[in-house]
């Protein structure tokens, strides 16, 4: 969600997909930005489990800048989870630089 000069005003939520590793990949991926700060982040990111988990030992949350934004591979790790969870707390005041995607 952009608008006119091509901010995003609301977060939003995209898949998650890794494709340097295999495919297990988590789904239907979430995030609303709780944090009232302007150019700040924080709040919960959810997922639901791939169905084979069997070589998945932890979740790594990261924000990524936007292919859009000509900073592709700018992305910073924010934390992780260990294997059979499905949420991810981003800590309140989170900078949020040129980031678009989680």
């Amino acid at each position: 969600a952009k608008n006119g000069v091509g901010r995003a005003l609301v977060g939003a939520a995209v898949p998650l997909v890794d494709l340097f590793l295999p495919p297990s990949a988590v789904s239907l991926m979430q995030f609303f930005d709780q944090d009232l700060g302007a150019g700040e982040l924080g709040g919960q990111v959810s997922w639901v489990e791939p169905p084979d988990r069997h070589l998945v030992d932890v979740y790594r949350v990261y924000l990524e800048a936007s292919l859009h934004d000509g900073l592709a591979g700018e992305r910073t790790l924010v934390g992780e989870s260990p294997a059979g969870s499905t949420t991810f707390e981003i800590p309140f005041d989170t900078p949020m630089r040129n980031f678009t995607e989680a």
